[in-house]
């Protein structure tokens, strides 16, 4: 059976807008660090973000086009 681990992520939030791509850990954005940890998962076969289709995400999709995610 293949796993895939899926990561909601949007820019949108109210309390914390941006915090996708906010730098969280030295020079890396948080969906960055999610993704890694995702990636050490033994029984996750493959990493996949899901996001919405508002302006304000395209962020993320250029984010994880630049990543191979």
């Amino acid at each position: 059976m293949r796993v895939v681990g899926t990561i909601e992520a949007r820019m949108g939030s109210s309390r914390l807008p941006g915090k996708t791509l906010a730098m969280v850990f030295g020079n890396m954005p948080l969906l960055e660090c999610v993704v890694k940890r995702f990636r050490l998962a033994g029984r996750v076969d493959e990493v996949a973000v899901a996001t919405t289709i508002e302006r304000s995400d395209d962020a993320n999709v250029e984010w994880c086009e630049a990543n191979q995610v």
